[in-house]
């Protein structure tokens, strides 16, 4: 038998065993939430913000997610800030050819 307090919670809470075994179901719904705030931000951001940005906006709408989370579930949506896109350069600078003088 399970001796986690959490689970001993639910059971006592609800009844049934089903319910405390299956965490997923609260937190499936947290990270739709979640992922639906990030992709808000980031939009109203014009897709400029990084992970971090979107870390203290979360904070100021009440959220406490990390950065590494946050990058995860960025990356799983596709979003990627337009600062951090290679930009193209068409033309590159000769290397200096002149001489040098040795001793």
């Amino acid at each position: 038998m399970h001796t986690n307090t959490l689970y001993q919670q639910c059971v006592n809470a609800s009844g049934s065993v089903e319910a405390a075994t299956d965490p997923e179901v609260s937190s499936k719904s947290d990270e739709t939430e979640l992922e639906i705030e990030i992709k808000t931000v980031f939009h109203e951001s014009q897709d400029v913000c990084g992970s971090r940005k979107i870390k203290k906006e979360l904070e100021k709408r009440g959220f406490q997610i990390s950065r590494r989370r946050i990058c995860r579930i960025m990356k799983r949506l596709g979003l990627v800030s337009v600062y951090t896109l290679a930009a193209f350069r068409p033309c590159k600078t000769k290397c200096s050819e002149s001489s040098v003088k040795m001793n």
